[in-house]
């Protein structure tokens, strides 16, 4: 059984609006989201997922004991380098070092770019917030990422921020709008800016009244997440099949 560590980065109390996701049924944290999807696809019995919060102040334990890495999104910019990016930017090198899986969503995709020597900045005309069609790149339609995906999954987006100069080496495997969508940083080392882990629901909580602002709109049919995330957890090894329930 692999032994897989959830590290949340979504917002520490400065910004973070209190119980947020309280009451929701999908569960309140990344490793409950993860969870789900896992069990969607038949992979909660080859897996066990330990969390730690670092934006609430959560210390990172040693990369020794882990088979395996999922960093979920976050409210916050990378660039804001407050003490627990920095921690956490720190351990994803250490992390780096022992050539394991890792998976970063939305927050932590951006966080690994920048960890790896990328760059991230603000979007000019401002947040996405909706349910879109990727285009997946020809890496991207030959990736085990996105096996068994539609030639252009239908994904939740929900970021004020985007990957402006990828790491080198690094290789795009889908867009929108120019936007880079998703990203093989080699080693199993795969990230996404888009949320598979969530459904609708969830990604309206995400935004609380801010969702009106920016007008966003979530489609509720299911799309292609719960797949995405079984394909890097038996992709990379850390599960051995997947059986779509």
């Amino acid at each position: 059984m692999s032994h897989v560590l959830v590290i949340s980065i979504m917002g520490d109390e400065e910004v973070l609006p209190p119980g947020l996701f309280d009451g929701a049924p999908e569960g309140q944290t990344d490793r409950d989201w993860i969870a789900r999807r896992l069990t969607q696809a038949g992979l909660e019995r080859q897996l066990t997922l330990d969390y730690v919060d670092i934006s609430l102040g959560d210390a990172l334990p040693a990369v020794a004991d882990y088979d395996g890495v999922v960093m979920g999104g976050s409210i916050h910019n990378v660039n804001e380098q407050r003490p627990w990016q920095l921690r956490g930017i720190e351990w994803l090198l250490k992390w780096r070092d022992t050539r394991r899986p890792f998976f970063g969503i939305c927050g932590g995709h951006q966080l690994a770019a920048v960890a790896l020597g990328g760059r991230v900045e603000v979007m000019a005309p401002g947040p996405n917030a909706t349910t879109e069609r990727i285009d997946l790149s020809d890496a991207g339609r030959a990736h085990v990422l996105f096996e068994g995906c539609a030639s252009s999954p239908r994904v939740h987006l929900g970021h004020y921020d985007h990957v402006v100069s990828k790491p080198v080496g690094s290789t795009v495997l889908a867009s929108f709008e120019n936007i880079v969508m998703a990203l093989d940083l080699n080693d199993d080392w795969y990230t996404v800016q888009f949320h598979p882990e969530a459904n609708a629901n969830l990604m309206r909580l995400g935004w609380g009244e801010e969702l009106e602002l920016v007008n966003g709109m979530y489609d509720d049919e299911d799309h292609d997440g719960r797949r995405i995330i079984a394909n890097f957890f038996t992709s990379t090894g850390l599960a051995n099949t997947q059986e779509t329930q």
